[in-house]
């Protein structure tokens, strides 16, 4: 184990195999002293990924405040904070319209409710409404939106360390193994026209790992919304109800926002879009420090980034298998077994690539 950096309020522990990180984490281990039920986690494929919600990441946020107008004025709203709210209401109007036409749950959202009640489009008065974003009326049904893959700025954590293991390590696996610029489809069909068996084709291509990348987990003190006043704190917590929803129940998840107020100005007895204010998608950690530092918290480790290396995907995510966190049990049902089969299969094929390798390197 080795203390990378020793920040004010984050801590950041590199482990050099696969077996350190896990008797760490292990009953009487250093760190399962230290991440007890307060703690929730998040897994990374890689730790070049920063911990921004998917409706603030650039690629998506230039996507979802395109309308197909002015492409300048588009530039401007896309870079605003209002531009990005009006964004991210949108899609969850539509989220919600698109559910309700279809006969599917829904949280009750009246202002929503309204507009498809009287047939109205999207109502822009929700928007110039002097609120924090996300409004706690909207928050279940972000939480819906988000676990079925719609932008938010919603983040995703489990409070189950072996399920960050297993989200982690399995995204891993499967970018090793899969080939860039193949699907998996393409890839075993190359294999099977070939007519060789995986080891003897592995013999006859160059293996590469990539060494220089590690394999990241998040670990965020929940307590920390108490280390100030924990109404004023900007950080949110939303533990969504798991009733009818049993792979969100599954993964034991939760998720985190960092709440801000609609950027608005007055005009009269109005509010009207204020652009001046540029869009702020600082990573959560970045965040949640400065924060602290501004209210001059006393010096205490809130937040955990681990790092292990990539060569360690395999053991992971065997560990966590062992601890029923796997698709099959992460994702109740047939799609989720299949899923399981598929990555154990990518597990399988890594294991042949690293032993043929090694019998080259013999």
């Amino acid at each position: 184990m080795l203390v990378t950096d020793n920040r004010t309020y984050i801590e950041d522990i590199h482990f050099e195999t696969a077996e350190e990180f896990l008797k760490s984490i292990s009953y009487g281990g250093d760190l399962y002293k230290i991440l007890d039920e307060n703690f929730v986690f998040r897994g990374h494929s890689s730790e070049k990924y920063r911990l921004v919600p998917t409706a603030l990441r650039e690629y998506i946020r230039y996507r979802i405040c395109s309308d197909g107008t002015d492409p300048k004025l588009e530039g401007i709203i896309a870079r605003s904070e209002y531009g990005q709210i009006e964004a991210e209401a949108r899609l969850l109007f539509n989220f919600y319209k698109q559910c309700d036409k279809t006969h599917l749950y829904v949280p009750n959202e009246q202002r929503f409710h309204s507009s498809i009640s009287t047939h109205l489009p999207f109502d822009y008065t929700i928007l110039l409404k002097p609120e924090y974003w996300i409004a706690e009326e909207y928050q279940e049904l972000a939480g819906l939106a988000q676990h079925h893959g719609v932008p938010t700025r919603l983040l995703d954590w489990t409070s189950d360390i072996n399920i960050a293991l297993y989200f982690a390590s399995s995204s891993a696996i499967k970018k090793m193994v899969t080939p860039q610029k193949q699907t998996r489809l393409e890839w075993t069909e190359e294999l099977r026209q070939q007519g060789e068996k995986v080891r003897d084709y592995i013999r006859t291509h160059e293996y590469k790992e990539e060494k220089e990348d590690n394999i990241e987990l998040w670990a965020l003190d929940t307590s920390v919304l108490f280390s100030v006043d924990c109404f004023s704190m900007p950080l949110k917590i939303i533990k969504p109800r798991y009733h009818n929803n049993a792979n969100l129940a599954a993964q034991k998840g939760l998720f985190t926002y960092w709440k801000i107020r609609k950027p608005l100005k007055r005009k009269g007895d109005e509010f009207i879009p204020d652009l001046s204010k540029q869009i702020n998608n600082n990573p959560l950690d970045v965040l949640v420090t400065k924060y602290l530092e501004q209210h001059q918290v006393n010096e205490r480790k809130f937040i955990y980034h681990f790092t292990i290396p990539y060569s360690s995907a395999i053991e992971l995510y065997e560990y966590a298998k062992r601890h029923h966190s796997d698709a099959s049990f992460l994702f109740p049902g047939y799609n989720g077994v299949a899923r399981c089969l598929e990555e154990e299969d990518f597990a399988r094929i890594l294991k042949q690539k690293r032993n043929a390798n090694e019998s080259l390197e013999g």
